[in-house]
């Protein structure tokens, strides 16, 4: 088995250990041959503040907690991700958040790229299992290593229809957010930049997971 370390910025890049020492904001990732096991979270002052831990069939819940919260300052959150889905590069994982060995706090699914990048993210209700406002959808573009990437951001209400689009890095001409009405108007996003209809997977929240291409 083989593990090894990389460093990953705000905008998604991969960077040096040096670069990630001098950073306010990194991912640290834990990889085992091919597989992401963890992802720290560590923001200014090099505080980690959350861990993400991505569970294998024998891997037990709570033992990883125990070991969490033995290991990490009390307000470091724990991610548990669990019952891997996968379809072509994409991969999809149960999730939930705990701020103490038995304090959940969240329960969602977040689907990951073959890069690690979040490619869909969502909540559901600790009481009644619905689906939370707030969704969300990211198609990342084709900007370079030197460069913002070319983010669109989709956020979806309670139903799983979109409620609004953030264009992140200001890369397509916008600085606040756009409805969907606003994003079909625009001819040149919409059918150039971003060809709508050949973006099936972000019309809706629902697939969580993608078939193809997204």
């Amino acid at each position: 088995m083989t593990t090894h370390i990389k460093f990953i910025n705000s905008f998604g890049k991969e960077i040096s250990p040096d670069q990630a020492l001098a950073s306010d904001f990194y991912r640290k990732i834990t990889v085992e041959n091919t597989a992401v096991m963890k992802v720290e979270l560590v923001l200014s002052q090099h505080r980690i503040g959350s861990v993400h831990y991505f569970l294998s069939l024998e891997d037990d819940k709570q033992v990883i907690l125990n070991s969490h919260f033995d290991r990490y300052p009390e307000k470091t959150f724990c991610s548990l991700f669990f019952n891997k889905i996968s379809s072509g590069s994409f991969n999809q994982w149960d999730r939930e958040d705990y701020k103490s060995k038995i304090g959940l706090k969240y329960k969602g699914i977040d689907v990951y790229d073959e890069n690690h990048q979040l490619i869909c993210d969502c909540q559901f209700d600790l009481l009644t299992g619905k689906l939370k406002a707030g969704g969300k959808k990211q198609f990342y573009g084709d900007s370079n290593d030197d460069e913002p990437d070319d983010r669109l951001v989709f956020f979806y209400n309670e139903e799983g229809d979109i409620d609004h689009v953030i264009d992140m890095n200001g890369n397509y001409g916008y600085n606040d957010s756009i409805s969907l009405e606003e994003l079909l108007e625009d001819e040149r996003l919409s059918q150039e930049l971003f060809p709508w209809d050949q973006h099936i997977y972000f019309h809706h929240l629902t697939p969580y997971l993608p078939i193809g291409r997204v």
